[in-house]
C-alpha cells in the first residue's frame, strides 16, 4: 500500500493516490509540521506556537492533543507502519524517509547539487526534484504562524533546484532552449542574480553575444531599480569574459562514454572502406539538415555493429551524441534514448540495432524522430538482418546491404591470431571455413590459432618428458655407478693391503643423491 504525505503544494495525506479526509486548516497544520520534522521529536510547545502564534487559546494544549489523535487514528488506519508516537510532552512521526515529498526534494537537491560541473544531467537528481513540485508549498496552511518560514525555506531550495536544472541544460548544450525560461523566471524573480548570469551564458553559446551584452545591461538597470545596487562579481565577471570572447564561455561537450554495445571490437576494420566512407557522407549529409536516416542490412556476424561502431567513436570525438536503442532489449531503454535524441542540441547519431525485432512503439518513435524538424543534426542509423529493412522505413532511399568480405580482407583479420611460431591459415581453408563472413573469420582464425598452440605445447610436453626420462636414466646410472664405485673401494680395503711405498688413496665423499646409503658410509657423512 502506497503511503505519502506531500507538503510541496496542498496538505495532503495520500493512500494508493487517494487524499485521506484531514479536517481542518490547523489539523493539517499540525501533519505538516511534524512530516516537516519527521522522525525527530516536536513539543507540544513548538505545535502550540506553530498554530497559533504568541497568543494561543485557553484550550490550546487539548486542542493539540485532539489534533494529533485524530491524525493518528487517520495515519494507523492504512497499515502502512507509519506512526505518531507520544515523547514526553511531545509527538514524534515516525515514517520511512521516502514518504514525505519534502525530504525527498531536499535530498535530491543536495545530490544534484554535488553532481560535477559538466556531468549533470537535467532528467537526473534536480529534474527529479522539479518533478515533486506541485505548486506554493503549505498552500493550504500558509496563513499559519509556522508557515512563513517554511515557505521560505523551500522555495528557495526550489530556486536552487531550477539552477541547477538549468545548469544541466546548459552542460548538455541546450542553451537555445533555457533561453525562454530564463526570460520567464527573470520576470517573476527580477533581482535573482544566477538567472540574469544563466541568461547571458545561453544567448552567448546560442552566438547572440550582443544580446547576452544587452541582457548585462537590463540586469543592471533592474537591480539598481529593485534594490538599489549593481550587478555582483558573479555578473560582472561573466561581462568581461563575453566582451572579451573567453574560450573557456564556449560550450563543451560532454565527455560521455559511448554506449557499452557500441565499444571494443576488433581493431581492425578490414575490407570496409568503401562502407564507412558511406556512413561518413551520410553523416554529412545529416550535419547539412538532408538525410536523417540509413538503413545498413546484412545476415547476422557481418559486422553491422562493428561498422556502427566505428562511426559513432569518430563522430563522438567531434562532439555529437551517440545514442543506442536495442529492438531486441527492453522497449522502455531504447524509447528513452530516442526520446534523449528528441532533446538533444547537439548533432546526435542515434544507432537502432536489430530494428526486425523492434516494437511498434520503437520504430514509430525512431520515424517520428527522423521526420522531425530540429535545428541541429541527428542520423537514425538502422541496423536490420533482412534485406529490405522494417517496413516504417520502407520510403529511406539511403540503404546500404554489406556482403561477404573477400579472400585479402579475411587473411588480414587472421593475422590478428596468427602465432608468433607455426603456420599460419590457409586462406582457402578460412574461406571455406568462414564464407568471408567476418563474425566467421574471427572463430575460425581464432579457433587455427588455439589448436596450433595446443599442437607446439603437446610437443613441448612429450619433448620435457622425453628429457626427464632420461635424466632420470641417467641420475640412476650415476647412483648405481657411485654404489659400485664405494664397493669397490670397501672391498679393496678388505681384501688387498696397501704397500707402504704406495701412495695414499685420495679420500671420496661423493654426492650419493638417491642411490641408497648405510652405517659403512658414514665417514661421508661425519
Amino acid at each position: 500500500m502506497a503511503f505519502e504525505i506531500q507538503v510541496l503544494g496542498r496538505v495532503d495525506l495520500l493512500i494508493d493516490g487517494r487524499a485521506v479526509p484531514l479536517g481542518g486548516s490547523k489539523q493539517r497544520a499540525v501533519l505538516a509540521m511534524l512530516a516537516l520534522r519527521a522522525n525527530r521529536t516536536v513539543s507540544a510547545d513548538e505545535l502550540i506556537d506553530g498554530l497559533w502564534g504568541e497568543r494561543p487559546p485557553a484550550s490550546a494544549a487539548k486542542n493539540v492533543q485532539l489534533y494529533v489523535s485524530r491524525l493518528r487514528k487517520a495515519i494507523d488506519a492504512n497499515g502502512s507502519g507509519a506512526r505518531i508516537v507520544t515523547r514526553g510532552r511531545g509527538y514524534e512521526l515516525r515514517v520511512a524517509d521516502e514518504v514525505v515529498d519534502a525530504t525527498r526534494f531536499e535530498r535530491l537537491v543536495e545530490e544534484a547539487a554535488r553532481e560535477p560541473a559538466g556531468l549533470a544531467r537535467a532528467n537526473g537528481a534536480a529534474g527529479a526534484a522539479l518533478e515533486l513540485w506541485h505548486g506554493a508549498p503549505l498552500a493550504d496552511v500558509a496563513e499559519e504562524p509556522f508557515a512563513s518560514a517554511e515557505v521560505r525555506r523551500l522555495e528557495e531550495l526550489h530556486l536552487r533546484a531550477i539552477e541547477l536544472a538549468i545548469d544541466a541544460e546548459l552542460a548538455a548544450g541546450r542553451h537555445r532552449k533555457v533561453i525562454a525560461e530564463l526570460e520567464a523566471l527573470i520576470a517573476e524573480h527580477p533581482t535573482h542574480e544566477r538567472f540574469h548570469a544563466q541568461r547571458m551564458l545561453a544567448l552567448y553559446r546560442a552566438g547572440r553575444q550582443s544580446d547576452a551584452t544587452e541582457a548585462y545591461r537590463e540586469a543592471s538597470r533592474t537591480l539598481v531599480a529593485e534594490i538599489g545596487g549593481g550587478p555582483g562579481p558573479e555578473l560582472r565577471e561573466l561581462q568581461e569574459a563575453i566582451l572579451r570572447q573567453d574560450p573557456a564561455l564556449d560550450a563543451r561537450p560532454l565527455q560521455q562514454e559511448l554506449p557499452r554495445q557500441l565499444e571494443g571490437g576488433s581493431p581492425l576494420l578490414a575490407g570496409r572502406e568503401r562502407e564507412l566512407r558511406w556512413l561518413h557522407k551520410r553523416w554529412a549529409e545529416a550535419e547539412r539538415g538532408g538525410a536523417r536516416v540509413a538503413l545498413v542490412g546484412g545476415p547476422g556476424g557481418i559486422g553491422k555493429n562493428r561498422l556502427a561502431a566505428e562511426l559513432a567513436a569518430e563522430v563522438q570525438r567531434t562532439g555529437a551524441a551517440v545514442l543506442y536503442a536495442a529492438g531486441a532489449g527492453s522497449p522502455k531503454a531504447a524509447l528513452e534514448a530516442i526520446r534523449a535524441a528528441e532533446r538533444s542540441e547537439r548533432p546526435t547519431l542515434v544507432v537502432l540495432d536489430d530494428a526486425d525485432d523492434a516494437s511498434p512503439s520503437i520504430l514509430e518513435a525512431a520515424s517520428a524522430l527522423a521526420a522531425g524538424s530540429r535545428d541541429s543534426a541527428v542520423l537514425l542509423l538502422v541496423l536490420h538482418r533482412d534485406e529490405q529493412g522494417p517496413p516504417a522505413f520502407a520510403e529511406a532511399s539511403q540503404r546500404l546491404l554489406l556482403r561477404s568480405l573477400r579472400t585479402d580482407a579475411a587473411v588480414e583479420i587472421a593475422e590478428l591470431y596468427a602465432p608468433a611460431e607455426g603456420t599460419a591459415m590457409p586462406p582457402d581453408t578460412l574461406m571455406a571455413e568462414s564464407g568471408g563472413v567476418p563474425l566467421r573469420i574471427h572463430r575460425a582464425a581464432s579457433g587455427w590459432a588455439q589448436a596450433q598452440a595446443a599442437e607446439r605445447l603437446e610437443v613441448t610436453v612429450w619433448r620435457a618428458a622425453s628429457e626427464r626420462g632420461g635424466l632420470r636414466a641417467a641420475e640412476a646410472e650415476v647412483a648405481s655407478g657411485v654404489a659400485q664405485l664405494q664397493l669397490a673401494r670397501e672391498r679393496t680395503s678388505l681384501y688387498l693391503v696397501a704397500e707402504p711405498s704406495d701412495p695414499p688413496e685420495p679420500e671420496v665423499c661423493p654426492f650419493r643423491g638417491l642411490a641408497p646409503f648405510n652405517a659403512a658410509h658414514a665417514e661421508y657423512f661425519f
